[in-house]
């Protein structure tokens, strides 16, 4: 195993060996359904999508730094919530069933998304910061997240 050295000579990090290689399943056939990941098992199935972010301020002003990094100019500007919100569509658009979804608090904290999963009847566990403002008492009472929080009791949390 290699050992990087720091430039008093000392060991800094231990550099772990790469995993041999592994052979890959095949991709799927067109025939099969869309929502198979040619990688699941008999434990369940990862449904995988990407769209790249791209800084609004950064990069949409400047066409040649666009062209120059391949970035097509139809691609138009999506927060990460709205890029997320694509995706879902797009499985489920496909056909892919879906009950629930998770998010970080980047996706957490946009209302547009959960209000967009509420329409569609779909559960969501979307992380908030812990200022953000929640409802309780069906919709009477507002209080920060992390009070609400800490006043529940300890069993009620699961991991």
């Amino acid at each position: 195993m290699p050992v990087r050295r720091g430039t008093a000579g000392r060991r800094k990090h231990r550099i772990p060996d790469p995993p041999p290689a592994r052979k890959q399943a095949a991709a799927p056939s067109a025939a099969s359904s869309p929502c198979r990941n040619p990688g699941s098992s008999s434990r369940g199935q990862a449904l995988m999508d990407r769209r790249l972010h791209f800084p609004e301020h950064i990069w949409y002003p400047d066409p040649d730094r666009r062209s120059g990094a391949g970035v097509s100019a139809k691609v138009v500007f999506a927060t990460k919530p709205r890029l997320a919100w694509q995706m879902i569509e797009a499985a489920l658009g496909a056909g892919c069933p879906s009950n629930w979804v998770t998010g970080d608090e980047v996706r957490g904290q946009d209302p547009r998304l959960r209000s967009a999963l509420e329409a569609r009847g779909i559960g969501c566990v979307l992380a908030v910061a812990c200022t953000t403002k929640v409802r309780i008492d069906e919709n009477r009472t507002v209080f920060p997240a992390a009070t609400v929080a800490a006043s529940l009791p300890p069993d009620t949390w699961h991991r």
